[in-house]
């Protein structure tokens, strides 16, 4: 009889920091089979997620460089092309990643290696979020069509306090300026999601969320969590931040907690402790 040894090898995982949907909201059929996943991991990694018909499937793993790590994630879709007759080509997805430098990379998906990089005169990114499409910003008369615009910019928060706009126009990357400078550097840049096409929402490190005017570089809104507040803590870092309909949305922010505020009237509405120590 023969005798066959099976020796089980343990399998550690590098930690997942950044994960991103390229259509969270998927306007037709078309738009919902070229959605993927995309995650990056503590060594560098990036694997591209298939989700569809509910059947994940990892469709690539694009290795990373030696100590390097991807820390944050975000994609973005160009403008559908109609060609008429009821023909359209679906724009084609780009994705972006940091890593906490002072580098924006561009990835091609087709070969696998970064497409190109981009880097400006700040502190190491912390946070970065893609414009959001939207309705053309140019006045245009009653007759005319109005294009909508396309997500053409990335805003990224640095560690130094600054909001940086780079440039992703004409398939293209690079800086284009800074939008805010922080008169200190005690607040860094943790957090950040888009309200509208003008405005983002970021998470500090000094227990406030700032809203901030992108076209003009100004603050427009403050919401403090809790260092201002009796028996508050005393250091909440607003990890992520999300925007709703009339809400920002903290899913995390430390201590472990989940806050909701008002991003009209800029005041926190509710708190939910996490009953765990990780959230």
């Amino acid at each position: 009889m023969d005798v066959h040894r099976c020796r089980f090898v343990p399998f550690q995982p590098s930690a997942i920091n950044a994960i991103a949907f390229s259509h969270p909201k998927a306007r037709s059929s078309k738009h919902t089979a070229l959605a993927r996943l995309a995650i990056g991991r503590a060594n560098g990694d990036i694997e591209i997620w298939n989700p569809s018909n509910g059947a994940w499937h990892q469709e690539q793993i694009i290795r990373g460089g030696k100590d390097r790590s991807i820390d944050g994630l975000v994609w973005v879709n160009e403008s559908d092309q109609d060609l008429g007759d009821g023909r359209v080509v679906v724009g084609k997805s780009r994705l972006f990643s940091i890593g906490y430098t002072s580098t924006v990379t561009e990835w091609d998906l087709e070969k696998g290696k970064p497409k190109r990089h981009a880097s400006g005169q700040h502190g190491d990114i912390w946070c970065i979020a893609a414009q959001p499409s939207g309705p053309s910003d140019k006045a245009t008369p009653n007759w005319a069509v109005q294009e909508p615009q396309t997500s053409n910019k990335l805003i990224a928060g640095t560690i130094d306090g600054e909001l940086v706009m780079y440039s992703i126009e004409d398939d293209d990357l690079r800086f284009q300026r800074v939008v805010v400078r922080s008169p200190t550097k005690k607040a860094q840049m943790v957090s950040i999601a888009f309200q509208s096409r003008k405005v983002v929402i970021v998470g500090c490190s000094d227990s406030t969320i700032r809203a901030y005017d992108i076209t003009k570089g100004h603050l427009l809104r403050r919401m403090t969590l809790g260092s201002d507040l009796i028996g508050g803590s005393k250091e909440i870092i607003v990890w992520s931040v999300q925007c709703l309909p009339g809400v920002t949305l903290c899913p995390g922010i430390q201590p472990a907690s989940c806050a909701f505020g008002m991003a009209r009237h800029t005041h926190r509405r509710s708190v939910f402790r996490a009953t765990s120590k990780t959230f």
